[in-house]
């Protein structure tokens, strides 16, 4: 709950516990076809999308209200042109040490902007490369099969005597 006030979560790392909080962040890494581990399949890349019941669009947010006696009170935040479009959907939240109906209605317009705005996953595997990353951080994704296009690829072999690189493909320049 504590740490959902300020969008971090806890990371223990194996030695300390850091906290790594979510915030607009430059990319740390590419991942390409080249740097992941293909599978038996032959598709690196593996996407799937958020089911439509878990795509709130109206939520009952608690809130703590020092104005009424420190009593609980609710403010409803809804998203009229996703509810006409898809139906009303509605969830709880507790915006936890939120003591104002302005930070109640943020909160809530933080859940249902990333449930509606954050529906596409993408699942591949790495090999040691992916051991440079901790959780939090941003990675881009260039997929050939997705873009339509080679995105990336790898250096083979550098040869220091004839000044010749060796490509894992064809390319034209």
């Amino acid at each position: 709950d504590f740490c959902s006030a300020m969008r971090c979560m806890p990371v223990w790392n194996g030695q300390t516990l850091t906290f790594v909080q979510d915030r607009p962040s430059d990319k740390v890494w590419t991942y390409n076809r080249s740097n992941v581990v293909m599978p038996d399949d032959g598709a690196p890349f593996r996407y799937s999308f958020s089911a439509l019941k878990d795509r709130h669009n109206a939520v009952e947010v608690n809130w703590i209200d020092p104005d009424n006696g420190w009593e609980t009170a609710t403010e409803l935040v809804e998203d009229t042109q996703a509810i006409a479009r898809y139906g009303r959907n509605v969830t709880k939240m507790d915006a936890f040490g939120c003591t104002s109906r302005g930070q109640a209605h943020r909160a809530g317009l933080w859940l249902i902007k990333t449930e509606l705005l954050e529906t596409q996953t993408v699942d591949f595997s790495v090999g040691a490369e992916g051991l440079r990353h901790v959780p939090g951080d941003v990675i881009e994704i260039c997929d050939d099969d997705y873009a339509g296009i080679r995105t990336g690829g790898r250096v083979l072999a550098v040869n220091s005597q004839t000044r010749t690189l060796t490509l894992d493909r064809e390319i034209t320049l």
